[in-house]
């Protein structure tokens, strides 16, 4: 495991870069070649010529996530008195998340009727609600985020001196 991260360490990036261009080089290949001269939108809306790329996009997403996911887990079961301060991370993230989704504001029906619109028949006050708390999650994260940047910013100027 250890040779493969420290593998993964030196050339990962190079690698994925590789792997990215040769992806899209396949797909701008696929779609200019299948699709026929003069094609209008409708034609293409109607063609299955960009299938490939979305698959691949499915496939890679899976694959990342995967990835994602099950290395911290090995990682954890193997060094977990190493991990246990990102398990607490991890834990304060996702009570924020239940707590900022509990927070999301219900619709009334005339609001309910303004998000719904002429295209959005198929929103209810739950899915608004819930975007909203998403909304306040995402919010709070970013400012988070930013001020733990301006923090290691001062910080590192700080213990300079």
């Amino acid at each position: 495991m250890k040779k493969a991260y420290l593998f993964l360490k030196k050339n990962g990036i190079s690698i994925s870069f590789a792997l990215g261009t040769v992806l899209s080089l396949i797909c701008i290949f696929v779609i200019s070649s299948g699709i026929p001269e003069g094609a209008t939108m409708e034609d293409l809306y109607s063609t299955s010529i960009f299938d490939p790329a979305i698959y691949i996009s499915y496939a890679l997403v899976i694959f990342t996530a995967i990835a994602a996911l099950v290395g911290p887990i090995i990682y954890t079961i193997k060094y977990f008195k190493d991990s246990f301060k990102s398990l607490i991370m991890v834990i304060a993230v996702i009570a924020l998340y239940f707590i900022a989704v509990a927070m999301g504001a219900t619709p009334s029906k005339q609001e309910l009727v303004y998000f719904q619109g002429v295209d959005n028949q198929h929103l209810t006050a739950d899915t608004v609600a819930y975007i909203d708390g998403l909304m306040i999650f995402t919010s709070i994260t970013i400012i988070l985020t930013l001020g733990s940047l301006v923090f290691m910013g001062v910080w590192g100027f700080i213990k300079q001196r």
